[in-house]
């Protein structure tokens, strides 16, 4: 071709970008749009251009994904804080008066939680605790009182959103002997513990114990100014071969009286020695402070075992009493307080905070036939 051929078609060509026909890359978003559907090239004949061998490309139009920047840095990140799951079912149970138990399920991903409680400090649970564990047990708690505790998990330098669970404490369990007496008067059909006050509507045990000279035994009421409304039998065990010795549990309802008065009367007027105990609980379940009761007794021997409360649960208290026929010393049982064990007696009282489905055991300074009662009182 003439040098002057070649200027007149340069003249007139239009101003494309040109690359090397070998289909070396040229700036990027300009060589891709060959390969791109709808960019197809636009190549002018060899023999057009003088068989130069260049092939012409339309611009990349503006808005084609091509041009789409790559992701920022950190978006990644943003992204996976989405999927971190807060931990499922978080529970809490109070399991006394000052601890209670911590569950949850897991997220599938997580290096860890965090852990709040709210009031106080958390005690017996770590406020960051592993990935492993599902459970713990927060303690040093208050009774008697409402918790709130939140839970997240963490992902290295992420975290969930919160779980939240609250529980209320139990009361703790306490009983307070309030009264009591020994009538060793002979044939009569009543007897009376004197200097009995009491809480207005508080919850009340009365524990008599009793010898008989003969078998008809039997308690027809119990009343007086220290107790409001009329008692309820809880139970009752008759112990010795003889059948004259008997021990009975009931439950009363206080008045709120000073030094007031507890009458129990008999069906018949054969007393030989009668026992009173008058006790007050607190931190029972007023509604209904009885959960269970059991009863034993035995003919002989140095040991008395009590009955078995089945199913009773270590946050109830529970209230112990025995009746002998014959006088002696009795040990405390292991875990329990005396409400009345005199030195050497007839009967003896005990309590504990946390009940056991166990027989409780007291030794005796000599053998004796025994009767017991074993209550557990619900937790308030």
């Amino acid at each position: 071709m003439s040098r002057s051929l070649l200027t007149a078609c340069t003249a007139v060509a239009p101003r494309w970008r040109h690359v090397p026909a070998t289909g070396t890359p040229g700036p990027r978003g300009v060589n891709d749009a060959a390969h791109a559907p709808g960019h197809e090239t636009a190549a002018a004949p060899a023999a057009r251009l003088g068989g130069l061998g260049h092939v012409r490309r339309r611009p990349v139009p503006h808005g084609d994904p091509r041009h789409a920047r790559p992701p920022q840095r950190g978006q990644g990140q943003r992204q996976q804080l989405a999927t971190i799951s807060a931990p499922a079912g978080f529970t809490a149970t109070a399991t006394g008066g000052t601890t209670a138990t911590l569950s949850w399920t897991a997220p599938p991903t997580l290096t860890g939680y965090t852990l709040s409680q709210s009031p106080g400090t958390l005690a017996g649970c770590s406020a960051a605790p592993s990935a492993g564990p599902t459970s713990c047990t927060a303690t040093s708690l208050s009774p008697k009182t409402s918790y709130t505790w939140n839970l997240t998990a963490v992902d290295h330098n992420w975290t969930s959103p919160a779980a939240t669970t609250s529980a209320t404490t139990f009361a703790v369990f306490s009983a307070t002997l309030k009264a009591s007496t020994t009538d060793s008067t002979g044939g009569t059909s009543s007897s009376t513990v004197t200097g009995v006050t009491t809480t207005s509507g508080a919850d009340l045990l009365i524990l008599v114990y009793r010898q008989g000279s003969n078998g008809n035994l039997g308690i027809n009421s119990i009343s007086g100014t220290a107790i409001s409304g009329t008692p309820t039998a809880v139970n009752s065990q008759v112990f010795d071969p003889s059948s004259k010795y008997e021990v009975w549990a009931y439950r009363a309802t206080g008045s709120g009286t000073s030094n007031g008065t507890a009458t129990v009367s008999f069906s018949a007027p054969n007393n030989k020695t009668t026992t009173i105990d008058v006790v007050q609980l607190s931190g029972d379940k007023a509604a209904s402070p009885i959960a269970s009761s059991a009863v034993s007794s035995g003919t002989s021997g140095t040991t008395v075992t009590g009955g078995t409360l089945s199913g009773a649960s270590p946050s109830d208290g529970e209230v112990f009493f025995t009746g002998l026929a014959g006088s002696t010393t009795m040990s405390t049982p292991s875990g329990y307080t005396a409400l009345d064990a005199p030195a050497s007696a007839v009967h003896g009282a005990w309590f504990s905070s946390a009940a056991s489905s166990a027989g409780i055991t007291t030794n005796l300074g000599a053998g004796s036939a025994w009767g017991t009662i074993e209550i557990e009182i619900n937790h308030g």
